[in-house]
């Protein structure tokens, strides 16, 4: 990381506890929104709801020490009008910004009583000479840390952006790019980083999220492919009895998709090929049943089934469940937690 000029020791430790520790993490460090950055304004001229420059001079200040959130409030004047600006818990700007001082606000613009404000602004001290922002700027914003603020992030990708993407080389034809109207892997990371427009930003995080989609599917066929050489499973029995059997445990009929699930299971079951499937349904459309079917064909055969849950609330309503619907029967349930 610290190859990367003007990125020391201090920065670099920064960076590590953001989880950034190699030019390819930094590269990978992606923003989290972007937001747009009006060019200066008079403040006659500010809007509501976006983040805008605005510079005047500071005409009243006053600290209010009420509890829980302390403010340190300043009225900022200019030709046209008056803006409000509050800092919350601000008590050191007592000495830093006072009446009579010219400085440029940043921040998103509200209204409050037809009065433009600004809560927690970012601000300096101008003058005169101080040149106005002409140009609006769409920034990507970072998560960050508390002495890494996410413009500093933003300058060093910026900054870096040509030397982090030249190592990044394309995956795909430009056939097959061409046909799903994707960008060069190279220019998508650079414009993640430093969009012109919303347009642009989704552009290219569509052909990045592309990639992470296409390396899964290339895994879960690489992986399919291994087992289907390697490993075999054992073969489930299943007779027009057996599914009698099971169907009456429950306490109402299968629907047709669910039992078109159970079918395609069952078939799969009887193979020598372990089974690989995503059950996918909405909430309380019968998926438990589905699995219980699939495990009692697993016990018929003087197997185990075992059903995982990812909390141990969820791990106690499938248990009771299973202990409700199973009442009376010879299988025995366990539930195992933590």
């Amino acid at each position: 990381m610290e190859s990367l000029a003007g990125i020391g020791p201090t920065r670099a430790a920064l960076l590590k506890k953001l989880g950034v520790e190699t030019s390819d993490d930094l590269l990978n460090y992606f923003p989290y929104r972007y937001e747009l950055e009006i060019a200066e304004r008079t403040i006659a001229e500010l809007t509501p709801d976006t983040i805008q420059n605005a510079r005047g001079e500071v005409t009243a200040v006053d600290y209010i020490a009420s509890y829980p959130r302390a403010r340190f409030e300043a009225s900022i004047q200019d030709d046209s009008g008056t803006l409000a600006a509050v800092w919350f818990n601000g008590a050191y700007l007592r000495s830093r910004i006072h009446p009579g001082q010219q400085i440029r606000l940043k921040g998103k613009v509200r209204f409050f009583r037809n009065i433009p404000q600004m809560v927690n602004p970012k601000w300096e001290t101008v003058d005169e000479s101080t040149p106005a922002i002409e140009k609006s700027v769409f920034k990507p914003v970072y998560s960050a840390g508390a002495k890494l603020p996410s413009d500093v992030i933003s300058r060093t990708i910026r900054d870096h952006i040509e030397q982090l993407v030249t190592p990044v080389l394309e995956w795909f034809e430009p056939s097959l790019l061409a046909r799903h109207k994707l960008m060069a892997r190279a220019d998508a990371y650079r414009q993640i980083h430093t969009p012109a427009s919303q347009r642009e930003a989704a552009a290219a995080r569509r052909r990045l999220v592309f990639d992470e989609l296409m390396l899964l599917q290339l895994g879960l066929a690489l992986s399919r492919r291994l087992r289907i050489g390697r490993l075999s499973a054992p073969v489930l029995r299943i007779d027009r009895t057996l599914d009698e059997r099971i169907r009456s445990r429950f306490p109402f009929q299968m629907t047709a998709a669910q039992t078109h699930a159970v079918y395609a299971i069952a078939r799969d079951l009887q193979q020598r090929q372990p089974m690989n499937r995503l059950l996918q349904g909405d909430v309380g459309s019968g998926k438990t049943i589905v699995a219980l079917y699939a495990m009692l064909m697993a016990v018929a055969n003087k197997m185990q089934a075992a059903m995982l849950a990812p909390t141990e609330v969820l791990a106690e309503q499938h248990y009771l469940t299973l202990t409700s619907l199973l009442a009376g029967s010879n299988v025995r349930i366990e539930r195992f937690t933590g």
